[in-house]
């Protein structure tokens, strides 16, 4: 039905802080209560979903999937730009978290609550444009750990 961004943070981590930096990228998290997902993490972390009206299939990380026009490259740099800033603020110079995962999952139900999802794989990476316009599916990539 539609890909959504969900992933992970610490749970040393104020999330109340962390939405202060995410507004300013026009980004909103909340935890995210998946039993299945929560299990396949480390018993410090929580399952959090980046929260909107809409779907994530037609941002940065979920439009790479489908056929993008040349129009939008400036938008999507744009978009890719903040999730750096963002990753960058809350890790590096706010120290909001010591991390913070992203997921990238097609939710045939598009409730990202309820899906029964395999973790692939769990990767620490840098955030980079290279990075992010690459992620695969179901892999949990990790930032700051």
């Amino acid at each position: 039905m539609c890909y959504y961004i969900t992933g992970m943070i610490s749970k040393r981590s104020n999330m109340e802080y962390i939405n202060m930096v995410a507004t300013v990228f026009d980004m909103e998290f909340r935890r995210c209560k998946n039993r299945f997902v929560q299990a396949q993490l480390e018993s410090d972390e929580y399952y959090i979903r980046k929260y909107s009206e809409f779907c994530d299939c037609d941002t940065p990380l979920g439009l790479k999937r489908r056929k993008q026009p040349e129009l939008c490259h400036l938008k999507v740099d744009f978009q890719l730009e903040n999730w750096i800033n963002f990753i960058n603020i809350i890790i590096v110079e706010k120290r909001l978290t010591d991390k913070f995962g992203i997921l990238l999952h097609f939710y045939e139900d598009g409730k990202p609550e309820k899906e029964d999802i395999r973790i692939k794989a769990r990767k620490p990476v840098k955030a980079t444009k290279s990075r992010l316009m690459n992620i695969e599916e179901d892999v949990l990539y990790v930032f700051g750990a």
